[in-house]
């Protein structure tokens, strides 16, 4: 972070406001909604708000930030490190790889028969290959972000990752999706 947006943070804080608030401003999206989110989320990983807003700034989707704190707790990285990589454009999957994160331990368990949406393919890959191998499964971005929040929601409110599955439905966001869990 540089010194200006260290300021910045400093001075949001002093002020009793969160560095989530005007970021979120400045992206057109509800302020409220995402920092609640983001709670739940530092929570998880037991980071603090301030932590989850530094992680933020690296100007990814809001979805993204439990991805990166998974990644930097699964591979015992900073979460900047993940954060940094991911802002330049690299795929999650290669991101994984890098660190060593398989696919495998992303795979959650959901009920046979159930409507997976967009998991689908995903969890058909799963079921056909041997689970030594699971590491070697390349999962594109969006099913990466799915995955750990699916995991993340059922955890934190202690509903199993179908119903977090139902709720989100392949369609919008897991911010979205926090919103309707947390009622």
């Amino acid at each position: 972070m540089s010194r200006i947006q260290g300021a910045m943070v400093s001075a949001f804080l002093l002020a009793g406001a969160s560095p989530l608030t005007a970021l979120a401003q400045g992206r057109g999206t509800e302020p409220t909604a995402i920092g609640a989110y983001h709670a739940t989320v530092g929570r998880a990983f037991s980071v603090s708000a301030e932590e989850v807003g530094i992680i933020w700034e690296w100007g990814l989707d809001p979805d993204e930030i439990g991805v990166v704190l998974f990644v930097a707790s699964s591979a015992g990285i900073s979460p900047d490190a993940a954060a940094s990589l991911r802002s330049s454009g690299i795929r999650w999957a290669d991101i994984l790889r890098t660190y060593s994160v398989g696919a495998g331990a992303l795979w959650l368990p959901l009920p046979s028969g159930m409507d997976l949406g967009p998991l689908g393919e995903t969890y058909r890959a799963f079921s056909q290959t041997p689970r030594t191998s699971w590491d070697s499964i390349a999962l594109p971005d969006h099913i990466v972000i799915a995955l750990v929040n699916l995991r993340i929601l059922a955890r934190e409110f202690g509903v199993p990752a179908a119903n977090v599955l139902k709720n989100w439905g392949g369609d919008g966001d897991f911010v979205s999706v926090h919103e309707r869990l947390a009622r």
